[in-house]
């Protein structure tokens, strides 16, 4: 039962942060833009 529940939380994990690294990634090609 416990990896069923690990692999879901692993992949949320790994898609926030490739969010949030997309994300500051988008607001630093806005500053040097500006």
């Amino acid at each position: 039962m416990v990896p069923i529940l690990i692999v879901p939380l692993a992949y949320l994990m790994t898609m926030a942060n490739s969010l949030s690294i997309v994300h500051s990634h988008s607001e630093r090609e806005q500053e040097y833009m500006a």
